[in-house]
């Protein structure tokens, strides 16, 4: 979210465009499911440039991060810029990658808590899932949100399903289908 850090990535689009794309996206398509990469201590990433991607994810719309902490690639810019002395220390990319892991988390269950009771329609994969025992079958909404429900369906059917839970540490919904 750092316009400086994205420009030392070679980004061609500046924290600014990224938000406004993020809000662009959730007016269009209300309710998607929007996931990102995140780097944290990317070469040359000060405690400055990581707040201000802090506040601007925490002021956009998207629904999970996928947050890894910057790992040297050989013969690239990048690893140039750690060999020029640019590199942030194991610890402190440590804990910026908790901190966005931390957001993330809670960001994913506000989404999903704010779909129960919601009516979606299922798209079911063939893989199924177990759930306290139970078989599930699996898929995902049109939005993308990922959904398990009791029961055994055809893999590609197109089911409506009300939702009646959340699954944080599964990042998926719980539904039941309605008859």
């Amino acid at each position: 979210g750092s316009s400086r850090v994205l420009a030392a990535m070679k980004r061609h689009y500046d924290g600014a465009k990224a938000e406004e794309r993020l809000h662009a996206i959730a007016e269009r398509v209300p309710g998607v499911f929007v996931g990102m990469d995140m780097i944290a201590g990317f070469p040359g990433e000060t405690d400055a440039d990581h707040r201000e991607t802090m506040l601007r994810l925490e002021r956009s719309p998207w629904t999970r991060l996928h947050v890894f902490p910057y790992s040297l690639r050989k013969s690239t810019a990048a690893a140039r810029m750690v060999a020029a002395g640019e590199g942030v220390p194991e610890p402190e990319k440590r804990e910026r990658a908790r901190e966005l892991r931390v957001l993330s988390e809670k960001r994913l269950a506000l989404e999903l808590s704010a779909k129960v009771g919601r009516v979606m329609e299922l798209l079911v994969e063939e893989k199924s899932a177990r759930l306290d025992g139970v078989e599930h079958s699996q898929g995902h909404a049109r939005a993308y949100f990922r959904i398990l429900v009791p029961g055994s369906f055809k893999a590609n059917a197109r089911i409506p399903v009300r939702i009646v839970g959340a699954l944080p540490k599964r990042e998926a919904l719980l539904g039941e289908a309605i008859k």
